[in-house]
């Protein structure tokens, strides 16, 4: 798996109401698949949030220990969720990111449905296909609202 993109923040939060989301701006998405990161730093910029992608250079983990986000939307990729889950792994086993909200999404549901208990358990997030935009943006809320992910638990009823 693979994370391209250019770091940096997508989208000046400045420069699009907010949309009544509350907290901080900063969220990192994480994703092998170009047209996902795409929608992402789309709807996050016009949520007012700036969207942080991974770079090649340093792994998924360290790089969002180095961004210090608000949340992360970690997509559970089709055919390299060994590496999804093990980018989740290290997110949750890690000081400088264990304590962050995740947002694990999958259009394969099967890959939540597998996992559902863990995830639960864990106080993540989850989000899946079909991707309802009403959806998202509670999710993406839950998460922001969220001091740690075991805070407050959030799932995608599509």
């Amino acid at each position: 798996m693979v994370y391209v993109e250019e770091s940096g923040p997508q989208a000046a939060a400045a420069q699009v109401p907010a949309a009544g989301l509350r907290g901080p701006r900063r969220v990192v998405v994480l994703s092998p698949d170009q047209s996902f990161l795409r929608l992402m730093r789309e709807v996050l910029g016009e949520l007012g949030l700036e969207a942080w992608t991974h770079a090649e250079g340093d792994g998924p983990v360290r790089f969002t220990a180095r961004v210090r986000p608000a949340l992360v939307i970690l997509d559970i990729g089709v055919g390299a969720e060994h590496v999804g889950w093990a980018t989740l792994d290290g997110l949750k086993e890690t000081p400088g990111t264990a304590a962050l909200p995740v947002l694990v999404c999958a259009a394969a549901g099967r890959l939540l449905d597998e996992r559902a208990s863990l995830l639960r358990q864990d106080g993540l997030l989850t989000w899946r296909e079909p991707f309802d935009l009403g959806d998202l943006v509670r999710a993406i809320q839950a998460g922001l609202d969220a001091s740690r992910p075991s805070a407050q638990a959030w799932t995608s009823t599509s």
